[in-house]
This record gives structure tokens, sequence and C-alpha cells, in this order.
């Protein structure tokens, strides 16, 4: 059996398997019937001259025009190429669309929420930026073989250049590594244009990989709000013997163990006078939940909880009948009858003439003294709104003297009686003085105005050795406030963010507290800040009035709500005063019917901290009570026994958009390539007529012409570098090629020299 032979080797003369020449054989006989397919050298060379002479050889311009091929754009950009620009397209507008959702879109949306709670932020991402990285891609490759197609209709390109670049219009490896083949003709203005635009889609292509890294940088560990749900939650005591427990307990004495969020309403105050500070009406609205944690995270709450009204009021008083004496023990007395320089809207009760007694120290360098009066209050916001309520059925909450004075400076003094000076350090039969306010008779005795306070000053007492300025006073003001009852009601709660509640801090070197933090959560500053700054949430008064209005006395539930809280708060079984001091030496009492308490060091570093701080009496006894009242009911808490159910949503830590530098680099660079490949296309579109991209065939056919005739017959073995130097060899290395239409009749494409 004879070896078959392939048409292409019979075409070959022998000698031709060494010089790699294309070497027509003359001998190669055809079957009979049949015409011959190799003919002669001669016959080859009138036919390519027949077939690729040029439009002016062979056919007028009129007749190429009238003859030219008429392809339609669709034919030209090809389905392949056609598909990948329109799908690429939409899948960017697609993952647009999408990371704007993503980032941009309120965390309320219960499609992000599916997404973000369910820790699927980065797949998402990573997903959206691989999309656009194959998009851009595709697209990008897609223009190189445009920008070929410009190359070589439009403009020419060295002939050297020509088969790389004909053969891009079919596939292309993108346009970084079109770079190389553009840059051999960029001294050409339309070389330049075409190696700029290739560069920058280069850019946009090489910043597409990195999308998803980018993105990334944006999506950090977060708080976002959870998902909303159902929690039971304890509310009270279903016996009613296990207040007693507390009511044993004295808080005022007691380190407080922390200093739990709340949420908070207030209403602006109505008294605007020079003698009176007031809070306004301050709702507060006590978290049921043991643990820091979920109130730190809580971001709302719809349901029953204990609220109570903060308000407290200061007047500077007017004092009678009064009465100041010590004793060799400590302790000093402040005796006798006031009232008030200004009334003050919304007291129960008022009287004019009120008796006071009130026991403090007299060895402290900085001491305040409370002193609760029964019997008047501020009527609670929420008490006045229930239905059906009248004036006298208000309960009222309490009255407090409040002293503030300088032991060392005020108590270490003698009185000049003209002939000998008597030492009052000490209990003596003159120990007593009875100075007599707003009558000519004042004894010893003057005062100043300043604010809710008046000073009282001994004029004509001459102080001890070692006493030195400021001069010794005593700083008087009574407060009222409106801790009557606490109720439990129903309420909606919100906060935009999570928080940290403060932590009380000891400052070794100045040997005291550092208390601004708590200041700031209980209101007590100078300036007034947002909830969110203080750490606390939003009460919503509105939902407060419309179920204060809805309830009355005999509908408050039949479980035992924390109506004690107010009795151990300002009674409870200490009955006496509270004193304010960090460097007192307790030993016993002045009277013994009465049973003072020191007051914790912690709960009085507070509230002489603030009072310091603002001089305002009415926010440092508002942030003792709301101390107290935590410590209170959350000491409860853990006893209550009857449950309810709220609503809740916490806020939890996931990763999500946080940022938008990122996605805003990458909006830009998919922006920058879509309006270059708008410019490649429409370029394409109207300076282009035989480009087909889709077609190999077609990409290889335009380049086999008469200029390129004698490089295909020798280069089948031969490397690139090769070529050209054949090229240069031959002085043609700065040809020019293009493809333009050869045979009108026959509508033949193809390059020309």
């Amino acid at each position: 059996m004879s070896r078959a032979v392939s048409p292409l080797s019979q075409t070959l003369h022998p000698s031709s398997a060494a010089t790699g020449a294309f070497q027509p054989r003359d001998d190669v006989s055809e079957p009979d019937g049949f015409p011959s397919r190799h003919p002669s050298r001669d016959n080859v060379s009138a036919q390519l001259l027949a077939e690729n002479g040029t439009p002016s050889e062979n056919t007028t311009d009129q007749e190429k025009q009238q003859a030219a091929p008429r392809i339609t754009l669709f034919r030209r950009v090809g389905k392949y190429s056609l598909t990948i620009l329109v799908l690429g397209l939409t899948l960017l507008i697609a993952a647009i669309i999408f990371l704007i959702f993503l980032w941009w879109e309120k965390h309320s949306n219960t499609f992000w929420k599916w997404i973000v709670l369910k820790d699927r932020a980065t797949i998402a991402v990573t997903l959206a930026a691989l999309v656009i990285q194959l998009s851009i891609t595709a697209q990008a490759s897609v223009a190189m073989s445009m920008l070929a197609s410009l190359a070589l209709e439009r403009w020419s390109v060295p002939i050297g250049q020509s088969m790389t670049i004909s053969t891009m219009r079919f596939t292309n490896t993108g346009p970084l590594a079109s770079l190389l083949a553009f840059s051999q003709n960029i001294k050409n203005a339309g070389g330049a244009i075409i190696f700029l635009l290739t560069l920058l889609l280069a850019i946009t292509t090489i910043g597409s990989q990195f999308t998803s890294t980018i993105l990334l940088l944006d999506v950090p560990p977060g708080t976002v709000m959870g998902l909303t749900k159902s929690s039971n939650v304890s509310m009270g005591l279903t016996d009613y013997h296990l207040t007693q427990k507390f009511t044993g307990e004295n808080y005022w004495a007691s380190t407080p163990p922390g200093y739990q969020a709340f949420a908070e309403a207030s209403v602006p105050p109505d008294n605007h006078t020079e003698e009176i500070v007031d809070t306004g009406p301050t709702i507060r609205a006590l978290l049921p939940f043991a643990s820091e944690a979920t109130r730190g995270s809580l971001q709302s709450y719809s349901g029953e909880t204990t609220i109570y009204d903060a308000r407290v009021a200061c007047v500077r008083p007017k004092f009678t009948n009064t009465t100041l004496f010590w004793n060799s023990e400590g302790w000093v007395r402040f005796a006798g009858t006031m009232t008030w320089s200004t009334p003050i809207p919304d007291v129960i009760n008022p009287t004019e003439n009120i008796e006071f007694d009130c026991e403090g120290q007299n060895q402290g360098n900085y001491t305040h003294v409370v002193c609760p009066i029964r019997g008047m209050g501020l009527s609670s916001y929420v008490d006045k709104h229930r239905s059906g309520t009248n004036k006298e059925d208000l309960s009222p909450g309490r009255l407090h003297m409040v002293l503030a004075y300088n032991s060392a400076q005020t108590f270490n003094f003698t009185r000049n009686t003209g002939n000998t000076s008597v030492n009052h350090g000490w209990i003596t039969s003159q120990s007593l003085y009875l100075p007599i306010y707003n009558s000519p008779s004042t004894d010893g005795w003057d005062t100043t105005e300043d604010g809710p306070w008046l000073k009282l000053r001994p004029t004509r007492w001459i102080p001890l050795d070692g006493i030195s300025s400021p001069q010794p006073a005593i700083n008087a003001t009574i407060c009222y406030d409106a801790l009557s009852m606490s109720s439990n009601i129903e309420v909606k709660i919100s906060s935009p963010s999570n928080r940290t509640e403060p932590v009380l801090r000891y400052n070794q070197s100045a040997s005291r507290f550092i208390v601004d933090d708590v200041a700031l959560q209980v209101g007590a500053t100078k300036n007034k800040r947002s909830l969110t700054d203080r750490g606390i949430l939003s009460l919503d008064l509105a939902a407060v009035n419309e179920f204060a209005s809805k309830i009355n006395s005999s509908s408050y539930p039949a479980y035992s709500i924390p109506t004690f809280i107010q009795g151990v708060v300002t009674d409870g079984n200490f009955v006496g005063d509270y004193i304010f001091c960090m460097d007192c030496y307790f030993s016993g009492n002045f009277d013994h019917q009465q049973l003072s308490t020191a007051v914790n060091g912690v709960q009085a570093a507070i509230f002489q901290d603030i009072l310091k701080e603002t001089n305002d009496p009415s926010l440092a006894l508002q942030a003792q009570l709301t101390n107290l009242v935590r410590m209170i009911y959350y000491d409860a808490l853990t006893m209550f026994s009857h449950n309810t159910t709220a609503i809740t949503t916490t806020f939890e830590t996931h990763v999500y958009p946080k940022y938008r530098r990122g996605i805003i680099a990458i909006f830009v660079n998919i922006g920058a390539h879509i309006a270059f490949m708008t410019t490649v296309i429409a370029l394409f579109a109207t300076c282009t007529r035989y480009s087909l991209l889709d077609n190999a065939w077609a990409a290889l056919a335009q380049i086999s012409t008469r200029a390129t005739e004698g490089l295909l017959r020798t280069a089948t073995l031969k490397s690139d570098d090769q070529v050209q130097a054949q090229l240069k060899e031959n002085g043609r290395s700065r040809e020019a090629v293009r493809i333009q239409l050869i045979d009108g009749g026959a509508g033949r494409v193809g390059v020309v020299s």
C-alpha cells in the first residue's frame, strides 16, 4: 500500500524542505475531468497579478464604490463580541446597583439584613467584584479587536506588525499585551490615538483585578441593627413581702455596683428666674436587663418597663428663727424655719413656714448635707397625665434642704464680744446663736444671694489663726424632687447606636475620683449634650402620654411594681440626714434621736464634683437620686418573678459596608472604562467597513495579498524576529500597509502598501 500524501506536501519541491519556500509543482497531475488545483508557476503568477492588482489597475473609483460590499455593523461586530458587550454592560450595571444597595441602603431593609446578619456580606462583595472584573476584562478584549481593525482600516500599520494586528481582530489577550503591538506605530497620529486608548483600557483593566481587595477594605467588622425579636422580661414581684428586704438596706451608704444605661425623655422647664434652677420633667425608663452587654446592645424596646420622673427644682430659701450650734464630737446642727423666695409651679402641698433640722460635720474641708423634709414635693409627670386625676389625688415627691460649707473655714472662728474673744470651736454656754433673718435685728450674720443659693456669713466673727480666704460661709438651698412614684407602663425606646456604660476611675496622683463619664451619662454637665453622646437611649414621650392617659390608680398591675423605690431612696428606715464628705471622721451624732448617714465615698464624690463643675444643686441631686434608684432596681431585678413580653432589637457585630472610599474608587474605574469603551465602539462603527471581529478566516485572508505574498511563502518556519530581520534586509521595515477594497467587482478586501 502506498503512503498517503497531503495536498500541501504535494505542492512543495523536494528542495523546499530545506529552504521553507513555497514552490508550486509543475508535474502534479489532477484526476481526469477536474481542472488542475496546482497550476504552473507562470499560471500562479498570472493569477496573483489578476486577483491582487490594485483598484486603480482593475477598476475605476466609481466602479469600486458601486461594487463595495455592504456589511452591517452587527455582522462586523459579530454575535460573540456583541454578546460580550451587551452582557458585560448589563452585568456591570447590575453589579453597580447591587453595590449601591449594599453600601447605601437603610440598615432596616429586610434583604440587606439577610445578607449582613447571616455574614454573607464578604461573599456578596467578592461575587460582585468578580462580575466587574470579568466584564471589564472581556469588554477590553473586544475593544482591542476594534482598535486593531481601526489600525488596519483607518490608519496604516508597519508591515512587520500587520499579521499580529490582523489576528488580534479575532483573538487577543487584552490591552496589556496589546500595548507592545500598537507601540510600533506610535509616531503616527492615528497610531498614537490607538496606543493611548489601549493604555487607558489597560489601566482600567488592571484596576479591575483589585476590585475585590479594594471593596473589602470598606467592609470591616462593625455594629449593625439585628433582627426584631420577642423577649421575655421580668417586671415585678408576685410576693409583696419580698419588698421588705430592700427597706432594710441603706443604699446611701453603699457603693454603686454600676452605672446602668437608661432611656430618657425630657420637657424643658418653665421656670426661668434667677432664684430657681429646674431640670424640668425628666422621664427615665429603666432597662429590665441584668446583663450589661444586653443593655449596651439594645437598639429598640417596645413593651412594659419601670419609669420615674427624675425632675428636681431648687429655689433660694429665706430663713427665720434659725439656730446654729455644734459640739465637741465634730457635729454641727442647723435648725429653724424657712420659706422660699419664689414659688415653684407643680409643688404639691406648698407650705410657707417650713421647719427644718439639719445635722452635719464640722471636721471636713468640703461638706454637703441633704436634709429630707416630708410633706411636699413636685408632682410626677406621669402621675399628672393619668386619666381622671385631680390635683388633690397627686402624690408629692420630697423636699430637701441642701447645705454646702467648708468646715475648716466656717466653724473655726471666735466671736468678737468687744472685750474678749470666745473660742466657739467647742461646746460652751455661749455656743448657741439665734440669727434672725429678714429683719433689722440680725445679729452677727449677713446673707448674699447667688442664684438658687443663699450664702450665710458671720460678719462680726474673727477666724482663728491660720484660716485664710475665702470668707467662711454656709450655702443653703431647698430642692423639690418628683420621685413620688414609679410606674410600670408600656414604652417605646430606641437608639441610633450601641453604648458603653461608664466606669468610675480613680486618680492616684490627685487622690480623687474621676466622675466625668458618670456625670455626662446622667446629664449633669454645664452644656447640654445629646442622648447619644451621653450613652443613653431615647424614650418616646408621646407613647408615655398615650399610655398614661389610659390608666388610673385602680388599673395598675396586680403584681408589686417597685413603688418602694421612692420610699427607700428618701425615707426607708433612715429618717436622718445625709452627709457628703470625703475627709470627715464620723464619731457619734449630735442628737441620738437623729440617725444621720455618712454617704458612701463614691456617691459623695459624684455629688460634690457635679456641684463644683456646675454650681447647680438640681443636677447634683438628680444624679444622686438616679444612682440610688438604679441601685435599688437592679438589686431587686434578680428576684422579679412576674414575666411579660417585649419586642426588642439589638445591635450585633458583623462585617458590613462601613466606609465609602473603596467603592467610590471602583465606580470611578468603571465609569472610565465605560467612557473608553464608548469611544472605541464609536470609532469602530464610523471608521471601519471590512473587519469581521468573530471570523478567523477573514482576518487571515485579508492579510494574504500581493503585499505580503513573499512573507507568507517564506515564513512558515521563521520566528517573528527573523521576519523582521528579513524586512529590514529588504528595505521594507518602514513599509506601512492597510486594508482596503482591492477588487470591487469581486468584493475582495486585503492589505496594500
